[in-house]
């Protein structure tokens, strides 16, 4: 897969009113920044920001008239929603949230907004796409409005004709980590740099002990890849690159650092990727997320979004 090593998922407290392959045969590890990458989709990218639109618009106006039958069609049954105050929840879980959700709220209105120039749609080849952005929600508690902005990553898959959200991100409920001596953002960076050593020094058993064994890699231009597909691209990556540096830098100031209750951690930020190439170094900065989950008292990477290629 990897032109870049990059990840993400809404869970009902979002809406908690009261979320390569070889080097040389795929088109370049790492593409110049003035460089305008390809599309690689079904839907034209004009139109396959219309359709995620539709389909935000569908979920949330379900959402807005508390329709729950609506609500359970646009939710994947394989869902997985990770929200920074709930955790995760599967479909099920979810669905009863937004019943109890709902029931609570019968004689009052629940409202959500996308902020506008906010949402932004990436494909997922051969997958879906991927929405981020940011909205707002209102409901009414002791007879006044409350309302509050979030934000949210929705990956969306289309089968038959039809989109519904399969894992979905929720966060900024609780604000983000900023202190870098917090417990939590220092393991964050302990995580990002140990994988990224491994990475930049070409070591693929250090890459094999940093994701988790049922990881999904989803990436805008490559689709989603599961374990052993990965490390099978990272190891004809380093194969057709030995001896050539390939090396990542993560971005200053650009990570944020959330809990994810009772799994683990979210992390997003954007990371910059240069090799040579002609003699020369090539660069390109991308976004990422990355789930990390904490399991047996070990930390992996477990569920991973890379786009902007």
């Amino acid at each position: 897969m990897k032109t870049i090593i990059c990840i993400v998922a809404i869970a009902p407290a979002l809406f908690a009113v009261g979320t390569g392959s070889q080097f040389a045969q795929k088109q370049q590890l790492f593409k110049n920044e003035n460089t305008v990458s390809p599309t690689y989709f079904t839907v034209p990218q004009n139109d396959l920001k219309t359709e995620i639109a539709q389909a935000d618009s569908l979920l949330f106006d379900a959402f807005n008239r508390q329709d729950l039958q609506t609500t359970k069609e646009m939710f994947a049954p394989d869902l997985e929603f990770f929200h920074d105050k709930d955790g995760l929840g599967l479909y099920q879980k979810t669905i009863d949230n937004f019943a109890a959700l709902y029931n609570r709220n019968k004689a009052t209105a629940l409202k959500r907004e996308l902020v506008p120039g906010t949402m932004e749609v990436y494909p997922i080849k051969g997958y879906g796409a991927l929405e981020i952005g940011e909205h707002r929600f209102c409901h009414f508690e002791n007879g006044a409005q409350d309302c509050a902005v979030f934000k949210f990553a929705i990956i969306w898959r289309k089968t038959d004709n039809k989109w519904q959200a399969s894992r979905v991100v929720s966060y900024a409920h609780v604000g983000r980590v900023t202190d870098v001596n917090d417990t939590l953002y220092k393991k964050a960076l302990d995580l990002d740099k140990n994988l990224f050593d491994a990475f930049n020094n070409q070591q693929l058993d250090g890459l094999k002990a940093a994701f988790a064994p049922d990881l999904e890699f989803y990436q805008d231009d490559e689709g989603l890849e599961n374990y052993d597909q990965t490390i099978n691209d990272f190891k004809n990556m380093f194969a057709g690159n030995a001896g050539n540096n390939i090396h990542r830098d993560l971005v200053s100031g650009s990570v944020e650092v959330y809990p994810i209750p009772g799994y683990g951690i979210l992390e997003t930020g954007s990371h910059k990727f240069t090799h040579n190439e002609n003699g020369q170094p090539v660069s390109g900065t991308f976004k990422f997320i990355n789930l990390w989950h904490q399991k047996d008292g070990q930390w992996k990477l477990s569920r991973t979004i890379s786009y902007e290629h």
